[in-house]
């Protein structure tokens, strides 16, 4: 479930727990997180020293002992957890490959087909999408529109793929002749 999908209080209210979050992160250790911007400024990874569980909350703590180490995180860089292209968040993008003032973040396990969203003391699992998938298998898109009826269309150029998604779900997939290395926006 998006965040667009809940009622005006429960938005509300994950927002300023997001908000919280991104507060509660910001000194956070450089090693801490594997940054890795050529493939996404979307997903990150657990760092060297990942994790430090006295840092955890206890929904944090739970959720690790339930299923460990994530697989990736999921940066939110808007309250509805849009993927973004790397030209939309330039200006952040240094101090956040530092370790610094880190977006909040969803914990991503693909085997388990979870993310988890946490907010104060509680989290919230939810279904991976098909479009979180495809991000975490070939990153950020290297071409991305929005067309009519909410449809967004994701172009890989250097795999040659091409999806269109409906609400998080592939509902088109196309493959076209791989164009090579390709730089992402």
């Amino acid at each position: 479930m998006t965040i667009a999908c809940l009622s005006p209080l429960r938005r509300a209210v994950r927002v300023l727990s997001l908000v919280l979050c991104a507060f509660a992160f910001a000194a956070c250790e450089k090693d801490m997180f594997s940054f890795d911007p050529d493939f996404s400024v979307n997903l990150f990874r657990p760092g060297k020293k990942w994790p430090d569980e006295k840092k955890f909350t206890p929904a944090e703590r739970e959720v690790y002992a339930r299923y460990g180490r994530p697989d990736h995180f999921r940066a939110w860089w808007d309250p509805s957890g849009t993927v973004k292209q790397r030209i939309e968040i330039l200006p952040r993008l240094k101090e956040v490959q530092k370790g610094k003032n880190l977006p909040p973040y969803s914990w991503i396990y693909l085997r388990q087909g979870v993310e988890v969203l946490f907010a104060g003391h509680s989290y919230e699992e939810q279904p991976l999408t098909d479009q979180i998938r495809i991000l975490t298998r070939y990153g950020d898109p290297e071409d991305s529109k929005t067309l009519e009826g909410g449809v967004t269309q994701w172009m890989y150029f250097g795999a040659g793929k091409l999806f269109k998604f409906a609400r998080g779900r592939v509902i088109e997939e196309r493959e076209f002749p791989a164009m090579g290395n390709y730089i992402k926006p």
